[in-house]
């Protein structure tokens, strides 16, 4: 139970089916969501969280189907400039050729939770990375003419994104995560001062030095 991220516990309880019948367009037609398999993925408490969702919906034609979400949870109101971009964006990449977008299906404001399909791929070309950052071989799979294609395809996507013409509304800077960071220990650091006053030290120190040591270049 997270106060500042209201709809976490709603969409990991009985209450999800429910929320994804607002968002989802296969709900219009008559189709029912029967079923919710929930898996947290990223928690920040008091910030941010992600939940995986594999829902099960039965429609007006005999049998079931299963679809793959994501719904993200922000303790502020940025979920709704993400929605706002993604739906931008998502206009673009149904008519790119290499650009693959999640698909925005609804923003709640009163939860403040954002519902998009799964992407399509996997995160294979950043797991290679990984690998050739490490030293470590590649998988036994992978041959650096297949690397050298899905680099090539992620550039074309990139490129195709550049062009698109489409701009983020948020220009984050230094001193926007600093407050963030700033904000967290006034939240977080009470109990561990009574309890570890070394590590609330160590905290309280390097945000003084982050606080007096801010990049020239801030975006």
């Amino acid at each position: 139970m997270d106060p500042a991220l209201p709809g976490l516990a709603e969409i990991t309880g009985s209450a999800a089916a429910g929320l994804l019948a607002g968002v989802l367009p296969e709900c219009r037609p008559g189709a029912e969501v029967v079923g919710v398999e929930c898996d947290l993925i990223r928690y920040k408490p008091f910030n941010r969280a992600v939940v995986r969702l594999r829902s099960t919906l039965r429609g007006p034609q005999p049998g079931v189907r299963q679809r793959n979400l994501y719904a993200k949870f922000f303790a502020d109101d940025q979920g709704a400039a993400h929605f706002r971009n993604l739906t931008a964006l998502w206009s673009v990449a149904r008519g790119a050729t290499c650009l693959r977008l999640p698909e925005p299906l609804g923003y709640d404001p009163e939860r403040r939770m954002l519902v998009t399909s799964e992407a399509a791929g996997e995160r294979d070309l950043t797991n290679w990375i990984k690998c050739i950052e490490r030293g470590d071989p590649l998988p036994a799979d992978v041959d650096p003419a297949r690397l050298e294609s899905c680099a090539r395809i992620l550039a074309l996507g990139l490129q195709e994104l550049q062009a698109s013409a489409v701009r983020p509304e948020l220009r984050r800077t230094f001193q926007h995560e600093l407050g963030r960071v700033q904000a967290d220990r006034d939240l977080l650091l009470e109990d561990v001062r009574k309890h570890q006053p070394e590590l609330a030290g160590g905290t309280d120190t390097l945000i003084q030095r982050l606080e007096t040591l801010p990049p020239v270049e801030e975006r």
